[in-house]
């Protein structure tokens, strides 16, 4: 009696042990696929304003095709006339595809502060990011398959004043990123 107690005792003392190893590699793991997520979006903000500057830098007319995609964890990418914030109520100029110009060109994702970088010229973009902490369609969709959702848009940066750069962008679709 004593002994299957015992054997008892360590079956339910291992047990926990093992879902604890197992909860801990999984919050490490999702941990470094937001960090991956977080690089990439970053990156791929620099290449747009990289993309934006080479434009500014050009004639007029100076056309130049971009395709970018951003996490869901981003709050906002957006032009300001101040190195800050977006507005409050940003998610609703995302849907509204509302557009703004100014010489910086920023990205926030939720909970950090905004990075903006300085361009010579004014960018006139409409916001873009997350539309709203209320998820749309694809993005149920893509967290019931198990997808990480994105955010991807085509865009059209033009230099369409002899100060400013437009960057003119469509949404592809709410998708299904592999992950690395």
């Amino acid at each position: 009696m004593k002994a299957e107690i015992a054997t008892w005792i360590w079956i339910l003392g291992l047990t926990t042990m093992g879902m604890l190893v197992f909860a801990t590699s999984m919050s490490i793991g999702g941990n470094q696929l937001s960090d991956t997520q977080r690089l990439m979006a970053v990156q791929e903000f620099s290449e747009l304003v990289a993309k934006t500057r080479m434009v500014c830098q050009g004639g007029l007319e100076n056309i130049y095709p971009h395709k970018c995609s951003f996490p869901d964890d981003i709050k906002a990418i957006y032009s300001s006339d101040i190195s800050g914030p977006p507005p409050d109520k940003v998610s609703v100029m995302i849907k509204r595809e509302n557009r703004f110009e100014g010489k910086f060109l920023c990205i926030q994702f939720y909970g950090d502060e905004p990075y903006c970088e300085e361009l010579r010229c004014n960018i006139n973009m409409s916001y873009l990011g997350t539309p709203s902490l209320e998820q749309d369609l694809f993005s149920r969709v893509n967290q019931i398959i198990g997808g990480d959702v994105v955010h991807a848009y085509e865009m059209v940066i033009i230099k369409s004043d002899e100060d400013v750069v437009s960057i003119n962008s469509e949404k592809i679709i709410s998708l299904k990123e592999d992950s690395p």
